[in-house]
C-alpha cells in the first residue's frame, strides 16, 4: 500500500479537473493514506471491488470519526490532532458505527456488533442472526437501544443493554431514525417523510424535486433547529443519471438550503460519505487516485445548487492506462489475446441464472493441500509474497465448504475445471492482488468478478471489467429495464450478476451473485444492494448480447 500525503493546497484538484469548479470549501483535512498510526487504509486494484472507508460519523465535541475497515479501526479527528481506535482484528469486515457514551458501536458484514472503548478496549460484544444476503447492515440508534436494518424493511435487534452500549453521542439519531416514507406517494417528485417521535412541523417534511425521488433520509434533526435530510434522485432522460442531494430543513418543516454531493464521495463504494457536525457544518469524504481528504460542503439556496450526476469515478489519465493493460495482462494469462475478437453463442437468461448459481452452491473439501503448502508463505506482499488465502477458509480446513473461492484473475470454463485443480496440487483461492499482472499465484485456484460473470454468461472465454463493455459481449440497458442474468458493471473495478429486482423501502433492491474478495464473502456469493447505491458507486447495467429467449438448453 502506499504512503501518501494529500496538502491542503489541493492538488488533486489540478487533475481532477471540473470537480473543483463545484460549490466546495477551498480548503479540508488531508487524510494520509498508509497503514501506519493515524493513516487511513485504501486499497484501489484494478478488476476488484474498491476497500476503503466504509463510513464517517461525528463523534462528538467538533471530533469526526472514520470507520478504517481496510486497517481494522476508527480514525478520531480533532482540532488537536488525530488518534486510532484499534477494533478487534477478527471483527470481520466492519461497515457502520456511531460514537456512544461508552465509545463506539461498530457492526460487521455479517451482523457482529462490538462495543469499544475510546482506547480500544472491547467492551462487549454479540452476535445477530442478520441476514448478510439481504444487504449490509445499517446501525440503527432507537428510543430504547439499536438494531440492524436490511433492505427489505426488516430490523434486527441487538442484544446489548444501555449499560454496556451505551447512549449516542448525538442525541438526535433515534429520532432521525423514526422517519418513515408515508405511502402512497402522490407524485415521484415528491416524497412525505413521518415521524412519531418528533413533534410540531418537522413531524411530517414534505420535499419536491424537478427530478424523480428514489428516497429520503433523515440524517439529523432537531425540533429548535431544523432537520438534514439526503435524498436520492434520478431521472431518465436525456440521459439516465443519478444524485445525491442533501436538503438542510428550517424549524417550519420547509427546504431552504441545498446542495448535491460530488460524484468523488462515492468513488471507494463508501455507504456515508458525509457527516454533520456539531456547529452545523456537513463534511464529505472525496477520493482521487490514492489520495482521501474531508472538504466542507456548501450549500445554496433552494433551486441553486448545480446538480452532479453520479457516475464512475474516473482517475488520472496514467493510471486508466495503468490499468488498462494491467486488465489485459489478467487476459492473457487466461489465454485470450484480444477478448473482444468474439462472436457470442445463444444462450437464455435462466441459463445464465443456472449456471451463475452452480459456483454459488458447489460443495467441496478443504484438503490441506488446498489450504496451505510449506513453501508458499500466506502473505500478500507483492512481487516476493503474492499468496494470500481468503480468510473465510481459515477455519474449515479438512471440512466441507459450499462457493468457489476468490482468485484474482481467475477463470474456468467448466467446473470440472476446480475439481482437477485441486486434485493436482493447487491451493484454493487468492486475495492477493496488485496493479500488476504479475500479481497472479499461477499454483492457486478460484474465480474473480468477471471470471465468474464470463463463467455465468458462458462466453468461453475470460472478461475483465474493462472488456465486458464492449459491444461484441454486451449492450447497454437502463436501470428502468434491469432484468435478471444482466450485470451491474464498474468498469476497471468489479461486476456484479443480477439475480433478480424487487421493491423495497429505500427504492429497488438488486439481489445478485458475484465473487468478490471482501473478508465477509471471499469467493462467490449472494448479496444484495439498493439501486440507489450501485448508482452512486458507478456502475452501470449491461445486458449480455445473443440473448435468446428460454428453451430447453441444459447446462454442461
Amino acid at each position: 500500500m502506499r504512503t501518501l500525503f494529500l496538502s491542503f493546497l489541493l492538488p488533486a484538484c489540478l487533475m481532477a479537473g471540473a470537480l473543483c469548479a463545484h460549490a466546495q470549501a477551498p480548503l479540508g483535512i488531508a487524510l494520509e493514506v498508509g497503514s501506519g498510526p493515524g493513516q487511513l487504509g485504501l486499497e484501489i486494484h484494478p478488476n476488484e471491488e474498491c476497500q476503503g472507508p466504509a463510513a464517517i460519523a461525528s463523534a462528538g465535541a467538533e471530533r469526526i470519526a472514520v470507520l478504517d475497515k481496510v486497517n481494522g479501526k476508527i480514525i478520531v479527528l480533532a482540532d488537536g490532532g488525530k488518534h486510532d481506535v484499534a477494533l478487534p482484528p477478527d471483527l470481520l469486515e466492519p461497515v457502520d458505527f456511531l460514537a456512544t457514551s461508552q465509545g463506539f458501536l461498530v457492526v460487521g458484514a455479517l451482523g457482529e456488533v462490538v462495543v469499544v472503548s475510546r482506547m480500544g478496549q472491547v467492551l462487549a460484544r454479540t452476535r445477530t442472526d442478520y441476514n448478510a444476503e439481504a444487504g449490509v447492515p445499517q446501525l440503527v440508534a432507537l428510543a430504547d437501544g439499536f438494531a440492524l436494518d436490511d433492505l427489505n424493511g426488516k430490523r434486527t435487534p441487538i442484544d446489548l443493554s444501555k449499560e454496556q452500549a451505551g447512549t449516542p453521542l448525538a442525541t438526535t439519531l433515534a429520532a432521525a431514525a423514526s422517519y418513515a416514507v408515508a405511502a402512497p406517494r402522490a407524485s415521484p417528485n415528491e416524497i412525505l417523510i413521518e415521524s412519531s417521535q418528533t413533534t410540531g412541523p418537522l413531524a411530517k417534511i414534505r420535499l419536491t424535486s424537478n427530478m424523480r425521488i428514489v428516497d429520503a433520509r433523515v440524517l439529523w434533526v432537531n425540533e429548535e433547529q431544523g432537520a438534514l435530510v439526503a435524498l436520492h434522485e434520478s431521472r431518465r432522460l436525456p440521459d439516465e443519471a443519478a444524485y445525491v442531494r442533501l436538503v438542510k430543513v428550517n424549524t417550519s418543516g420547509a427546504a431552504d438550503a441545498e446542495a448535491y454531493v460530488q460524484p468523488a464521495a462515492f468513488a471507494c463504494d463508501t455507504r456515508r460519505p458525509y457527516v454533520r457536525r456539531d456547529d452545523g457544518t456537513v463534511l464529505s469524504l472525496l477520493f482521487h487516485d490514492n489520495t482521501v481528504r474531508l472538504q466542507t460542503i456548501l450549500f445554496s439556496d433552494i433551486g441553486k445548487a448545480e446538480p452532479l450526476a453520479l457516475a464512475s469515478h474516473l482517475a488520472s489519465t496514467t493510471l486508466i492506462a495503468e490499468y488498462d493493460d494491467s486488465l489485459r495482462g489478467l487476459e492473457r494469462l487466461n489465454g485470450v489475446s484480444d477478448a473482444t475478437n468474439i462472436a457470442l453463442m445463444p444462450i437464455s437468461a435462466s441459463h445464465i441464472l443456472q449456471r451463475a448459481r452452480a459456483p454459488l452452491e458447489l460443495v467441496w473439501r478443504l484438503k490441506p493441500s488446498a489450504f496451505a503448502q510449506t513453501a508458499v508463505a500466506n502473505l500478500c506482499k507483492p512481487p516476493e509474497n503474492i499468496w494470500r488465502r481468503p480468510r473465510r477458509l481459515d477455519d474449515l480446513l479438512d471440512k466441507n465448504v459450499t462457493g468457489i473461492p476468490y482468485r484474482w484473475g481467475g477463470y474456468m470454463s467448466s467446473l470440472d475445471s476446480f475439481t482437477r485443480h485441486l486434485d493436482a496440487g493447487r491451493l484454493a483461492g487468492d486475495d492477493c492482488t496488485c496493479r500488476q499482472a504479475n500479481c497472479v499465484y499461477p499454483n492457486s485456484t478460484g474465480m474473480d468478478c468477471s471470471g465468474f460473470v464470463s463463467y455465468a454468461w458462458n462466453t468461453g472465454r475470460y472478461f475483465t471489467t474493462g472488456s465486458l463493455p464492449d459491444n461484441k459481449v454486451s449492450k447497454p440497458v437502463t436501470w428502468h429495464d434491469l432484468s435478471p442474468a444482466d450485470i451491474v458493471n464498474k468498469p476497471r473495478s468489479h461486476v456484479r450478476l443480477v439475480e433478480s429486482v424487487h421493491a423495497g423501502p429505500a427504492g429497488p433492491v438488486v439481489v445478485v451473485i458475484e465473487s468478490t474478495a471482501n473478508l465477509s464473502c471471499g469467493g462467490v456469493c449472494r448479496r444484495s444492494y439498493t439501486q440507489a447505491e450501485l448508482q452512486q458507486a458507478g456502475y452501470k447495467p449491461l445486458r449480455r448480447v445473443a440473448l435468446s429467449p428460454a428453451s430447453g438448453d441444459r447446462d454442461e
